[in-house]
């Protein structure tokens, strides 16, 4: 019985966790994306000014 116990405490500790991980990790990544779209907007005119400058 506490064995038992211990364990589905431990498994839930280990989920949530996990869980929290994962939720920093995704949190990260749309950061990340949300940053190279940010870049990819500004840096697409800047281009089409240097490509206009060397034609």
């Amino acid at each position: 019985m506490n064995q038992t116990l211990a364990q589905v405490i431990m498994t839930s500790m280990l989920q949530t966790c996990v869980s929290w991980q994962l939720n920093i990790i995704m949190r990260l990544f749309l950061w990340m994306m949300n940053l190279t779209s940010l870049m990819m907007n500004y840096m697409m005119p800047l281009n089409h000014c240097v490509m206009n400058l060397k034609h």
